[in-house]
């Protein structure tokens, strides 16, 4: 039995109320419970049964929704002669009525995305119209449904039927709703904020980014970045994004929509006049980068309009599919929408050199260590597209209910990546631009960053700088020169491969020892948190951990001729202790070489545990300690834990893998 057929039967098994008498899986056989009709099922042909299986047993459990009111298999007569040729998966009926709330059609997972535009206009518009028609019967919605086979979640496009009773009316401004209804509620309006959720914003946001990859053909991830950001900044005039639905610049040739483009963002009044940048120089550079690449856009020919995408087709993708998030949806929504823009373009290989970004997962846990309060502030080195700054926004929105631009800024030296960053904030709704374009080696005062800084709130930062090789050198220089611009007693997370960590390495440049007494000297190491295996995805091989570094405090204790406090073995006396835990269970594992929750919320639940056990100090000889730490140690919680050998802990895989973990370690550091 496959995972996604065990998912369904776990949740089938644990709802009080049964739509399903008896199933087997593994032997392909189904028996449901009496409904409207009384269609004999029971096989199952494929996975579709499976979705409608978990899709039925939903709606009366968990959506209010009576199993009398259901039917299954609606048949209807095609052709002339005319012939029974086809049917509707499921209809739901209002109470004691003829008349239909929800008309589904049921896909299985591998076929949604593939069958959904055929299956929207032949089954859904076209057999509705036939019920419509034929029946006299009212209907309200029509579902296109599957689930999401990694985690169950909900695949959804409903579509308001009394708005768009013809396919043709539809497909050219799509407006639908990207969640089953509870109780005969109504969905909201087009225009009204909704909630699109994680499963239609990647959807619409796939859709858009493969047609990019798949016809426009940029080698560089820079150039499908710096494409992406110029078309959502034009499409943020409101006049120019519905000529474009409209379809006002169908005729119009691909070099005079470039021209227009780009004097919409940059002429005075446009698009770069709505942010406010507190450094004039960023926004020149923005300006002369909008410029250049409108110019290298004009040369590209996969864009002209004899072209099968053509640039026209583009901006309208993206205003039909994207544009909705950005504009009606909730904030959880928009944060969503950089980020995964960023994913699709690594993941069909869009452009060489492409950048792992942190898991929101582990920047919205670096954020929460902070500690922050309302009026405090939040500084992003390193600053790439944003995510530490999005969990920064998220974690001040669910805790206070409130963000200023003002308290929130970062530093970013390449360019394309800067102006993505400055437009992730201009989707969530920010458009005071603190951030700088530049080395960060090269700022020497905080307020640079946060001009309206003063010391009577905090600050706290978080860092994912570069790494790896020849990297480390340069990123043990950024960690210490953020402690160093950081005001005394910050707090700052950074997120470092462990050859950071352990006392001894040396590689490339870099050396742990210089790194550990460097940072020491000025600094106190509150935390490390050795975090899961593939954090970076199930290709990446680092392994990293998070450091919490308090700023601006020598680890050590001296006394009052500033001379080190020493222990009974002469060792210098640290401030604090530090505590090590381990994070290997981060509550996700690994599917189709996706990082997916092991169930909903499980994620955050277990990174909060972390953040418990760190702020109460909790001690377990097989996951943490809290103990006095030395610039000679190894900062990791593997080298002080004790080995769990219960049978569930420690396995052969376990064990086949510390060993090849060690000998990587071994050749990397040049000890074999």
């Amino acid at each position: 039995m496959t995972d996604f057929r065990k998912q369904v039967k776990e949740y089938i098994d644990s709802q009080p109320i049964k739509a399903v008498e008896s199933f087997d899986f593994e032997n392909n056989t189904i028996v449901y419970k009496k409904r409207r009709d009384d269609k004999n099922i029971t096989s199952l042909p494929g996975d579709e049964e499976v979705v409608r299986a978990y899709l039925v047993t939903k709606l009366i459990n968990e959506l209010g929704y009576n199993l009398e009111d259901i039917e299954f298999e609606k048949e209807y007569s095609i052709g002339r002669p005319k012939k029974v040729g086809a049917r509707i998966d499921i209809i739901v009926y209002k109470p004691k009525s003829n008349n239909i709330f929800m008309y589904i059609e049921c896909k299985s997972p591998d076929k949604f995305k593939k069958e959904k535009d055929v299956a929207i206009e032949n089954q859904l518009f076209s057999l509705a119209a036939q019920e419509v028609s034929s029946g006299g019967s009212k209907i309200d919605y029509l579902v296109y449904y599957s689930i999401n086979d990694l985690d169950l979640t909900d695949n959804v496009v409903l579509i308001d039927f009394n708005n768009f009773q013809h396919y043709n009316d539809w497909k050219d401004s799509p407006d639908y709703y990207s969640q089953l209804l509870k109780g005969y509620n109504k969905s909201p309006r087009l225009g009204l904020k909704r909630a699109f959720g994680p499963n239609d914003v990647d959807g619409r946001i796939e859709g858009v980014i493969s047609s990019i990859n798949q016809h426009l053909k940029y080698t560089e991830v820079k150039d499908s970045i710096l494409f992406i950001n110029i078309l959502i900044l034009a499409l943020f005039n409101k006049e120019f994004r519905e000529k474009v639905q409209s379809g006002l610049y169908d005729s119009k040739t691909t070099i005079d929509i470039i021209n227009e483009m780009n004097t919409l963002i940059v002429k005075t009044g446009g698009e770069i006049d709505n942010y406010s940048f507190t450094n004039r120089k960023n926004k020149n550079l923005v300006s002369g980068l909008v410029d250049s690449t409108c110019s290298s856009m004009k040369n590209k020919k996969e864009l002209k309009e004899d072209q099968i995408y053509p640039l026209i087709n583009c901006l309208k993708d993206i205003s039909n599919n994207i544009f909705p998030i950005i504009l009606y949806g909730e904030r959880e929504d928009k944060i969503l929408v950089s980020e995964t823009i960023y994913k699709y373009i690594y993941m069909h290989k869009s452009g060489k050199n492409s950048i792992i970004s942190t898991p929101a997962n582990i920047t919205n846990f670096m954020v929460k260590l902070l500690d922050l309060e309302e009026k405090d502030y939040f500084v992003e080195f390193c600053s790439g597209f944003g995510n530490f700054s999005l969990s920064y926004i998220l974690y001040m929105e669910n805790t206070f209910n409130s963000i200023s631009g003002d308290q929130l800024s970062g530093v970013e030296d390449a360019d394309y990546v800067y102006l993505f960053y400055i437009t992730t904030l201009r989707i969530i709704g920010l458009n005071l631009i603190q951030a700088d374009n530049g080395d960060m080696l090269n700022i020497s005062d905080l307020k640079d960053l946060i001009p309206s800084y003063n010391s009577n709130n905090k600050v706290g930062a978080a860092m994912n700088p570069p790494f790896g090789g020849k990297d480390n050198k340069l990123a043990a220089q950024l960690v210490l020169k953020g402690c160093e611009l950081l005001p005394k007693g910050s707090l700052f997370a950074v997120i470092l491969p462990y050859v950071f960590a352990i006392g001894n390495a040396s590689k490339d440049g870099f050396s742990a020892p210089q790194f550990h007494k460097d940072l020491l000297e000025n600094n106190t190491l509150l935390g490390s948190f050795s975090l899961a295996d593939g954090t970076f995805g199930a290709t990446a091989s680092t392994v990293v951990t998070t450091l919490l570094i308090e700023t601006g405090i020598p680890h050590y204790q001296k006394n009052n001729n500033n001379k080190y406090l020493r222990d009974n073995e002469g060792r210098k006396l640290p401030r604090k202790k530090t505590y090590l835990i381990y994070c290997k269970d981060d509550g996700y594992k690994i599917l189709k070489n996706v990082r997916i929750e092991k169930t909903k919320g499980l994620g955050e639940k277990m990174s909060n545990s972390w953040i418990s056990d760190y702020r109460n100090k909790i001690i377990n000889p097989i996951k943490s300690t809290y103990i006095n730490l030395y610039e000679g140690d190894e900062w990791l919680i593997e080298a002080y834990m004790e080995t769990d050998y219960s049978e569930n802990n420690l396995t052969q895989k376990d064990f086949e893998q510390t060993i090849r973990e060690y000998i990587a370690y071994k050749i990397e550091n040049r000890k074999v």
